[in-house]
């Protein structure tokens, strides 16, 4: 009979957990005219997004220390307001925990566009909201159904190379992105 406990050899190359953190406030979200001045991809965090990312590094560290022995592996959206985010939460853990840190650039936010007009923006909205969310593909952007598959083959190559053993899985496993991604790993496990 196969032993299928934690601790076996297979499904030792699974993490125990894994941690998803949605970036802290950007300026975006306060205020939707910054698509219009930075590229998505260089939108700040806000004054305050980076004292929930400070305060989200301490309660995860936290949340760790309940098992002495943890080590951690995290993965991050290319976008600066992710990396900033990781960058404050990072003051939290000791360097000697952090066994690694990748930049995963299919965990990006969706892209709806390059520089966007707020105006055009919320008529592009209203019409998804009629076509359908998942499958309307903003000009120049991704669709919900985009993403879907950007952040599959993501988490089908995370499986592959655990599978093959060609690294160490640490127990506990950092996911710093945007809430877009959730959504997307979300609809995958049903």
């Amino acid at each position: 009979m196969a032993d299928n406990s934690p601790n076996s050899p297979a499904e030792r190359w699974l993490p125990k957990r894994i941690i998803l953190v949605r970036h802290g406030e950007s300026m975006g979200n306060i205020d939707e005219e910054a698509y219009g001045i930075y590229p998505d991809h260089k939108i700040p965090l806000s004054p305050q997004g980076i004292e929930q990312a400070k305060q989200a590094g301490i309660l995860i560290r936290e949340l760790l220390d309940h098992n002495c022995k943890w080590e951690m592996y995290v993965y991050v959206s290319p976008y600066e307001r992710t990396r900033s985010t990781l960058r404050e939460m990072g003051r939290a853990f000791p360097k000697p925990k952090v066994i690694g840190v990748r930049e995963e650039c299919r965990v990006r936010e969706q892209d709806f566009g390059n520089f966007q007009d707020a105006q055009k923006m919320k008529q592009l909205k209203e019409i998804r909201n009629k076509f359908g969310r998942f499958f309307f593909r903003f000009p120049e952007g991704e669709s919900g159904a985009d993403v879907y598959d950007r952040v599959s083959r993501r988490g089908e190559s995370c499986y592959r190379i655990a599978r093959a053993g060609d690294s160490d899985i640490p127990d506990e496993v950092v996911q710093v992105d945007s809430g877009a991604i959730r959504a997307a790993e979300e609809s995958e496990e049903l």
